[in-house]
């Protein structure tokens, strides 16, 4: 028989600390790689009559929910309701969600992208944990009202466009924005069949390949450039070409930054969607085995 799972929310006012688990009915917490941070619903019985209140229960508060006492979700509230039941709603979202409500406009000079990330969660009070070596410096980035988020996405790319490494943002526990290469993640979680899978679908495409890159360079976007391509998927597939243009870079620069993307897009892509049991370690992004 397993055992019992002991699930905590707690809610911080000042000084004070407010446990809400006994009036909790249910806690509803996800993530999408595509998004800036991580969200989480609590649905809880805070009325008796759908209007006055046991606790008053503010915006701008944070709140943390626990398993067995260790932290997996600490965030501020955004918003509250209450249905005609008498249940509230609290929308939270973690430190990370404030990435995406700063629009600013800011220029980098010879930076790398982990650099970037570092200075701009500085400036805008989103606390930091730990920030991997992006490697790549940025020549110059100029970034014309957007929100810290799109810089941040955008220094990244332009990471991965020139390196092929691919590093993605996280929130932990802590609350601490995270900056880490995708490949240097261990394995998280075992889905397998007969233990915690539900049910999973496999699908494979072409839709997104590239097999041949073309890149201009300094000469102008009309001369020859660089061109690269793989014979193979070429022949078996079609050809599939993708142009870009870097105009302050010469041909001989331009060769490692075509290889570098047409080892990135030159691959079918194959995806997996997984149903399984409910896992407080796992966070969009991280990586999990599927049996």
């Amino acid at each position: 028989m397993s055992a019992p799972i002991d699930l905590g929310v707690y809610y911080y006012y000042g000084p004070k600390i407010y446990n809400l688990s006994p009036m909790v009915k249910q806690i509803t917490w996800s993530g999408d790689i595509a998004e800036a941070g991580r969200k989480c619903e609590i649905t809880l019985l805070n009325t008796l009559d759908g209007s006055n209140q046991y606790l008053s229960l503010e915006v701008g508060k944070t709140v943390h929910c626990s398993k067995n006492h260790t932290i997996f979700f600490r965030g501020v509230i955004f918003a509250t309701s209450i249905n005609q039941k008498g249940e509230m709603v609290l929308s939270c979202r973690d430190a990370n969600h404030y990435l995406t409500k700063n629009e600013d406009t800011l220029k980098f000079t010879n930076q790398k992208a982990s650099q970037i990330v570092s200075t701009i969660c500085k400036q805008y009070g989103i606390p930091v944990g730990k920030i991997e070596d992006t490697a790549y410096v940025i020549p110059r980035l100029l970034l014309r009202s957007k929100t810290i988020y799109d810089m941040i996405i955008i220094a990244l790319t332009e990471t991965r466009k020139k390196t092929g490494k691919k590093f993605i943002l996280t929130n932990g526990a802590d609350g601490k924005l995270n900056l880490t290469e995708r490949k240097n993640q261990v394995v998280r979680l075992i889905v397998s069949e007969g233990n915690n899978l539900i049910s999973a679908s496999y699908s494979e495409s072409i839709e997104e390949m590239r097999n041949s890159i073309r890149i201009t360079g300094k000469a102008g976007e009309d001369e020859k450039g660089v061109t690269v391509g793989s014979p193979t998927t070429i022949k078996n597939f079609g050809l599939m070409r993708k142009k870009e243009h870097e105009a302050e870079k010469t041909d001989a620069e331009l060769k490692p930054i075509a290889n570098a993307l047409l080892e990135e897009l030159n691959v079918k892509t194959r995806e997996m969607s997984v149903e399984g049991v409910g896992d407080t370690s796992i966070r969009s992004g991280v990586s999990v085995q599927i049996s």
